[in-house]
């Protein structure tokens, strides 16, 4: 196993941010399901910020997966 080293001015935390005049286009497709692949993840969720979205994010596409 080798050690990664972090990339020059890299960060330890991630975000989701939606383009200026793009957040119509880009609600239409965040949480739509492409065949058998379901997204989930902190920026498929609008309505809360973080880790909320992402375990929210994380139990909706279980339950689509699991109704499917």
């Amino acid at each position: 196993m080798g050690h990664w080293k972090p990339a020059v001015g890299a960060t330890a935390c991630a975000f989701s941010e939606i383009a200026p005049g793009r957040f119509a286009q880009t609600l239409r497709w965040n949480n739509t399901p492409f065949g058998r692949i379901h997204f989930a993840g902190e920026q498929t969720e609008l309505g809360v910020p973080g880790m909320e979205a992402a375990v929210r994010s994380g139990e909706r596409a279980a339950a689509a997966i699991l109704s499917a």
